[in-house]
This record gives C-alpha cells, sequence and structure tokens, in this order.
C-alpha cells in the first residue's frame, strides 16, 4: 500500500515537472510548479474524500428503500368506507 501511494506521488511529480518544463514553458503559460502540485493534490485528496464516502452509500441505498415502503403505507387507500354506515370491521 505504502509503496503503490509513493510511486503516485513520484510519477505525479515527475510527469508534472515535465510538463511544466517541456509543454508549458515554451507557451509563456500560466502553469506554475506550484499550481502543478496543487492541482495534484486536489485530485488526490478529493478522491480520498469520496473513497471515505463509498461505505455510507449502502446506508443512503438502505434508507431510500424504507423511505419508499413508508410512504407506500402513507398513500395505502383502504378497504373500509367509514361513510357507509352498518359497515364494521369488527364483526
Amino acid at each position: 500500500m505504502f509503496l503503490a501511494i509513493f510511486m503516485f506521488y513520484s510519477f505525479g511529480l515527475y510527469f508534472g515537472g515535465y510538463l511544466r518544463i517541456n509543454k508549458f514553458e515554451n507557451r509563456g503559460s500560466l502553469y506554475t510548479s506550484g499550481a502543478i502540485i496543487a492541482i495534484m493534490f486536489s485530485i488526490i485528496f478529493g478522491s480520498f474524500s469520496l473513497g471515505g464516502a463509498a461505505p455510507h452509500i449502502k446506508s443512503i441505498t438502505e434508507a431510500k428503500i424504507a423511505g419508499k415502503m413508508a410512504y407506500e403505507v402513507i398513500d395505502a387507500v383502504p378497504n373500509v368506507n367509514p361513510n357507509v354506515p352498518g359497515k364494521s370491521v369488527n364483526k
């Protein structure tokens, strides 16, 4: 795990430096070395946040199903008509 993270960081820094020197230097781009590192860390921290939210998706799905079942009970039309006299459920 640590090796994979280390390799990701090292490749990202290498490729960011490569782009900075070879691609953006000649065009007078606004991308500085600090901007490239900030973008890389923003992507990494954003993906970590999405990964941390993944276990909660099951709970959200279960809550949606429970809410749907509750609304089905609330919206159900009863078989007994309370406006008809002499028709009691408890007979």
